[in-house]
C-alpha cells in the first residue's frame, strides 16, 4: 500500500505505544490491506491511541518515511482482538488423563505423611508437592514445592491437604 500523504510504498507504519513504566515509545507494526481497500494493523492495549478519540489517535499512528498519518481519511475503528484456540483431536482426552493421573498420585494428610525415618532429627529432609487448601477442607487450590519439616508438619505452610513425591524429572525427547 502507498502512503497517501507521501506516496511511498509502505508495509508497517509506527505506533505509539506505552511501556511497562508508563513512558511511550514507537513500534513497527505490519500493516496489511484487506479486500475492501481498509488499511489493518494488529496492536495490543498498550496503544497510546486505544482510550484516545478519533482525532487524538492519528496522532499515534505514522508512516515510517514521512512521520504523517498515512492516509487521507482520518477515520479510525478500534476493535478488541479475540483469538480463537482449536484443539486437535484427543488433545482433551491426553489432557483429562494427564490430570487425573496427577490426581491418583495424591495422598491425603489424614490418610499418610512422609516417612522421614531416613533423615536425623531436626534436618531438613526430602521435597514434597503439596497441596494447600485455603481453609484446610475444600478441594485442592494450589500445588507448590516445600520441604517436610519433621514427622507432622511442612515447613512454612498451614492448610496442607495432600501432598506427593516429587516426579522425575523430564528427559527431553
Amino acid at each position: 500500500m502507498k502512503c497517501e500523504k507521501c506516496g511511498k510504498e509502505i508495509k508497517q507504519v509506527k505506533i505509539n505505544m506505552f511501556a511497562g513504566d508508563g513512558s511511550d515509545f514507537d513500534t513497527i507494526v505490519d500493516i496489511v490491506e484487506n479486500e475492501y481497500g481498509n488499511a489493518i494493523c494488529v496492536v495490543d492495549k498498550n496503544w497510546s491511541g486505544y482510550e484516545l478519540t478519533e482525532e487524538e489517535r492519528i496522532d499515534t499512528i505514522m508512516c515510517p518515511h514521512c512521520g504523517e498519518f498515512p492516509l487521507k481519511d482520518e477515520e479510525i475503528q478500534v476493535y478488541d482482538e479475540v483469538k480463537v484456540v482449536m484443539f486437535k483431536e484427543n488433545y482433551l482426552d491426553e489432557s483429562i488423563k494427564t490430570v487425573k493421573k496427577l490426581e491418583d498420585d495424591w495422598i491425603l494428610c489424614s490418610e499418610r505423611l512422609p516417612d522421614l525415618s531416613q533423615h536425623p532429627e531436626n534436618v531438613v529432609g526430602e521435597e514434597f508437592l503439596v497441596s494447600i487448601s485455603p481453609d484446610g477442607v475444600s478441594k485442592y487450590e494450589t500445588a507448590i514445592r516445600t520441604f517436610w519439616r519433621d514427622s507432622n508438619t511442612f515447613t512454612n505452610h498451614d492448610n496442607i491437604i495432600a501432598w506427593m513425591p516429587l516426579p522425575d524429572p523430564c528427559q527431553g525427547k
